[in-house]
């Protein structure tokens, strides 16, 4: 795939799992994201120089609006080398008015930065607080976001 067309490489990823973007949990969506980076490399990535990565992250974070609860996971790849990188995420987000147990979690992030590094990176978020705080949740804020960094 091309690095610019990730967002849309995800929702045809996703309908080819009997999935879509609307209907998606945070623990679906976070599978979903890890199979999509098991079955789909970014053309234009250097793998063995951390081109094409996952990042989970969680938190509570006031961003202007009030205090929110985050649980991310993004694709972050990097085209180019050296002064020329150019940094692209694709992100899926969810954000949840915190509560005292949400409260409790500190904020955190792990990174994933080889496809051989899956099965420990998914054990480690199907094993986390976080995500079995919100996994289920639907009443959340939903983002699908790609940006440059």
């Amino acid at each position: 795939m091309k690095v610019e067309s990730a967002a849309a490489e995800f929702e045809k990823h996703l309908s080819r799992r009997g999935e879509s973007e609307s209907a998606l949990t945070p623990s679906t969506a976070v599978m979903s994201m890890i199979a999509f980076y098991r079955d789909v490399r970014a053309e234009e990535c250097d793998l063995e120089a951390d081109g094409d990565m996952l990042l989970f992250q969680w938190g509570t974070y006031d961003w202007g609006l009030g205090p929110r609860f985050e649980l991310d996971i993004t694709r972050q790849f990097i085209v180019g080398a050296g002064d020329d990188d150019d940094i692209r995420q694709f992100h899926v987000k969810f954000r949840f008015k915190p509560d005292e147990l949400l409260l409790s979690l500190a904020a955190g992030d792990r990174w994933c930065r080889t496809p051989q590094d899956l099965a420990d990176f998914t054990s480690f978020i199907e094993g986390h607080p976080a995500y079995h705080a919100v996994g289920s949740r639907t009443d959340g804020e939903k983002d699908f976001v790609y940006e440059g960094v």
